[in-house]
């Protein structure tokens, strides 16, 4: 004969309606043991899903369309203003190229021949390429002079991914 969980309740015992587990040391409030309770959570989630199959399409639609649209939009605000720094952050483009022409004004030696440097430069311009420095000017490892023999000619999408990187890196 088995007792019910009320009757065993008055003794301080408390057992999972469905497998017979022991539960007296858990909170009282349940009647299931964790796995009995997972599992019909499970089938009440079946079975609400099977009985709104068509509510549950719609709102994931309308859920996934909102956030397609916010992850969007958040891309257009973060091309716009990646597009717009300078006119949008003049001080911050004022201080980067600030920072940059006192590198290169401390890396350019006072023999440097500016003959060969501005004949690099003017090479440069006729072929539609960047100028980059072989050794960098501004690296953590190494600091590179502006003269003539430390410049190269690169392709604008070769000098971007080359970035601030040195040969050893």
């Amino acid at each position: 004969m088995k007792i019910s969980n009320a009757e065993l309740r008055k003794y301080g015992l408390r057992y999972c309606l469905d497998c017979d587990v022991d539960m007296t040391s858990r909170d009282g409030r349940a009647s299931y043991c964790t796995s009995c309770g997972e599992a019909r959570a499970k089938e009440r989630g079946k079975k609400w899903r099977a009985d709104n199959s068509e509510s549950d399409k719609i709102y994931t639609i309308e859920y996934r369309s909102k956030k397609n649209a916010a992850r969007r939009a958040n891309r257009t605000v973060a091309r716009y203003y990646e597009q717009n720094q300078r006119r949008l952050f003049p001080h911050k483009h004022r201080a980067i190229k600030a920072r940059r022409r006192a590198a290169k004004k401390n890396a350019t030696p006072n023999w440097v021949d500016y003959g060969a440097i501005k004949t690099v430069y003017e090479r440069a311009a006729a072929q539609d390429k960047h100028v980059d420095h072989i050794v960098p000017l501004q690296h953590p490892r190494v600091c590179g002079l502006h003269v003539h023999w430390n410049l190269q000619l690169l392709t604008p999408s070769e000098n971007h991914v080359k970035r601030n990187k040195f040969e050893d890196d």
